[in-house]
């Protein structure tokens, strides 16, 4: 079952450029990792952001958050942040 997961953000005023940063190291990563089909960044204003990944499987997302959670990259994150992301995954729906 193929999945999109979306994680949204709310920015920190004085952390943009460090999260911008941020996403150019880990969204390249991301797109490399076993199971990922795409990931992408987009912008509401300057606070709010999301990132959209596509999964192949399940397993490759939860994989792939079990090695984000070991590297500290999670950690990292929620210092740019004025609360913590909040993360929908849904069902992708390939015969519609």
């Amino acid at each position: 079952m193929a999945l999109i997961s979306i994680f949204e953000f709310d920015i920190k005023p004085d952390e943009k450029e460090s999260f911008f940063k941020f996403l150019q190291r880990i969204l390249p990563e991301t797109r490399q990792f076993p199971g990922n089909v795409k990931a992408q960044a987009a912008r509401l204003n300057d606070h709010k952001f999301i990132v959209s990944v596509e999964w192949s499987r399940v397993d490759a997302l939860e994989k792939y958050l079990e090695w984000r959670k070991e590297r500290g990259d999670f950690a990292q994150l929620l210092t740019f942040l004025k609360q913590e992301p909040m993360i929908s995954t849904y069902e992708l729906l390939i015969d519609i």
